[in-house]
């Protein structure tokens, strides 16, 4: 019933004729008898290869798929479990020159003592999920960038990453949030290579471990090339 009501609450997002109930339940119940599998001869077989699948239930699944490839948020979860080498190759061929190119540091952070931080591990990915939405928005959309960074502030429970965002937020402007954006990309990046057992994959504590002393590390260089004023 939850799943009816739901196709029928969004059928124009997904693109869907609206179905009756009595309907939907037949389509999940359907079961293709054996005379009607057995109806066709090899010849027709290979010509015509039967669909027992309700039409119905196609369209839903292609329409939930083509939903799940445009949410540039379900990289969130979906990238750990779908990437692998040879998708990666493929992407960089295919991107060439386009291909995004990392962000560098703009704002200071002592990453060592932020990763030494002991959070739970869903409330991490509950504020890395609400500054996720920042990548995706352009640099003069302030207030969207401005309200997922203070969703983060009040979700987060590690001090470090709350005055690393408060610090962010000071070269916030109407219109102009570039600054802001950027550090909010280069925080999320970091804890994506530092946290890799957040986002689906099995690693131990010591690979971990391993992990985080090398952003760590390479974070600190990066800080070294950041001015900051004297009353930061």
């Amino acid at each position: 019933l939850l799943v009816w009501d739901f196709f029928c609450t969004f059928c124009r997002v997904l693109s869907l004729e609206p179905i009756e109930l009595d309907d939907f339940a037949a389509a999940l119940s359907f079961r293709v008898s054996a005379a009607d599998r057995n109806s066709q001869t090899v010849g027709e077989l290979d010509l015509n290869p039967p669909s027992f699948i309700p039409v119905y239930l196609s369209e839903c699944h292609i329409a939930l798929l083509r939903l799940l490839v445009k949410d540039v948020t379900s990289d969130l979860w979906w990238w750990s479990i779908l990437e692998t080498p040879e998708m990666v190759e493929q992407e960089d061929e295919y991107l060439g020159d386009r291909k995004r190119r990392p962000v560098t540091a703009v704002v200071k952070i002592d990453m060592e003592s932020l990763l030494a931080v002991d959070e739970d591990p869903l409330v991490t990915t509950k504020w890395l999920q609400a500054l996720e939405d920042v990548r995706t928005r352009k640099p003069d959309s302030s207030g969207p960038i401005k309200s997922a960074v203070k969703n983060a502030i009040a979700v987060t429970t590690n001090q470090h990453v709350k005055a690393y965002l408060k610090k962010a937020m000071r070269s916030w402007k109407a219109k102009s949030a570039g600054v802001v954006k950027r550090a909010v990309v280069w925080l999320i990046d970091r804890m994506k290579e530092a946290r890799p057992d957040l986002w689906g994959r099995k690693v131990s504590t010591e690979e971990i471990a391993q992990q985080k002393k090398l952003v760590a590390e390479e974070a600190a260089l990066e800080m070294e090339n950041i001015i900051e004023e004297v009353n930061d």
